[in-house]
């Protein structure tokens, strides 16, 4: 299973036979390090999650001057044992991956800054591109570093803490210096894909989002953003699909979990995305702003007015919770008001990030602005909004539906959407 997921255990005194059952796996592996000095001790240990038996157990002693030969003998052993121990008739057992680095002092920098990235917020962020950078000057040949040096730039961008597009051009520059080191470096095929995304080439996106899965099938960002491609395409049972694959790797992950909410609520299921997203909430603030439109499509304001404070409490700089109170001021009929929220920094970044550009044109016409609700809504089909489901159902559209060209909109939508049914057949 995904390492967020397994450490959702991390600090609790959890029985092995819940782990296996929550997870959905017969065998666990437990192990623990420790370091003194330079001296390190690893144990690790399979237990049969059924019963909470021992299936075997070892100790290893190495040290940080030896740290990639130790890694490599101890991941060869646990391979043996687990295929010894799991693999009825033999079988090859997995081959360890190679080391992104042979500078120890420079892996510790990759290691710490890759993981940070599980945490997206300013400061998280802001430190993780600290740490990949320290490891890039010690290696600058560090493929893998490069990559998630992308990543984390992208994130600024895509949580909107920073919706700044100079972000965007640091991931491409560093995307591109990995690829020039490891041409299949998934990472920075991811970036370039989101990239594309971001340009509106949205066939070239999901290209791109499907090779990096086939370099590397557990990359949960392409298998999201994917998803996100398949969602706001009009095609929502194979974004559920998508969903259901990343929870199977990951089942805690709180994305993955946005992800078939999101889906729950184009589908007009606001119950079901209610109760799911209180729950990804807790891991990731920004996302109050799709708890918020639940709510305000359950009819229930109060709930939806607290999520949008929540919001801005967690995020006062960002512009989540501008739409966020937008959508709550239309939904009380205040047309006015919903206009003191679409400010120039909620207009220029919806104008390229293809989720909020809908917000923006759904905003406009809880405003009663006819005329700039479809401009905004041409420019939704022009970035990647083609979900023509969700157009006919959405409540926040209901004052444009008798207009004759929310029926061209309709129209548009559907034949963009189809038109990537080729691909999705391929690749789905």
């Amino acid at each position: 299973m995904a390492r967020t997921s397994v450490m959702q255990y991390k600090g609790r005194a959890a029985d092995v036979r819940d782990v296996g059952r929550e997870l959905g796996v017969s065998f666990v592996l437990e192990g623990s390090l420790r370091r003194s000095g330079d001296q390190l001790r690893v144990t690790a240990q399979l237990i049969d999650a059924a019963d909470g038996s021992h299936v075997w157990a070892e100790r290893f002693d190495g040290s940080m001057e030896d740290i990639f030969h130790f890694q490599e003998d101890v991941a060869d052993q646990v391979a043996g044992a687990l295929k010894a121990g799991l693999m009825e008739g033999g079988g090859e057992a997995p081959e360890p991956r190679p080391a992104p680095t042979a500078n120890t002092k420079a892996y510790e920098y990759f290691i710490q800054g890759r993981l940070l990235l599980d945490t997206p917020a300013p400061e998280t962020l802001d430190r993780s591109v600290m740490m990949l950078q320290r490891a890039l000057e010690l290696d600058p040949g560090m493929a893998a570093a490069f990559g998630s040096l992308g990543c984390a730039n992208l994130w600024y961008v895509d949580t909107g803490l920073r919706p700044d597009p100079r972000y965007l051009v640091q991931a491409e520059k560093a995307a591109r210096r990995a690829l020039a080191l490891e041409p299949q470096q998934p990472d920075a095929l991811y970036v370039l894909a989101n990239l594309d995304l971001k340009n509106a080439r949205i066939e070239d996106a999901f290209e791109g989002f499907s090779r990096v899965l086939a370099a590397d099938p557990g990359h949960g960002q392409a298998r999201l953003w994917r998803a996100c491609i398949l969602l706001y395409s009009s095609f929502h049972e194979e974004a559920l699909l998508e969903a259901d694959r990343l929870l199977a790797l990951d089942p805690f992950a709180p994305l993955a979990h946005w992800l078939r909410s999101t889906v729950r609520l184009h589908q007009g299921r606001f119950d079901a995305a209610v109760a799911e997203y209180e729950q990804v909430v807790a891991e990731i603030p920004t996302k109050l702003a799709w708890l918020c439109l639940a709510y305000r499509y359950q009819g229930n304001l109060d709930r939806a007015w607290d999520s949008a404070e929540r919001l801005k409490a967690a995020d006062p700089e960002g512009v989540l919770w501008k739409t966020a109170f937008g959508f709550l001021k239309g939904a009380e009929g205040k047309q006015a008001e919903v206009l003191e929220y679409l400010d120039d920094e909620v207009r220029r970044f919806g104008w390229d990030f293809f989720i909020v550009t809908y917000w923006v044109a759904s905003l406009y016409a809880l405003a009663g602005e006819a005329d700039e609700a479809f401009r905004w809504l041409d420019r939704c089909i022009e970035v990647g909004v083609r979900n023509h489901r969700f157009f006919e159902i959405d409540p926040n559209l209901q004052g444009t539906r008798d207009d004759p060209r929310f029926h061209r909109i309709l129209g548009e939508a559907r034949g963009r959407a189809h038109a990537l049914g080729t691909l999705i057949k391929r690749e789905i």
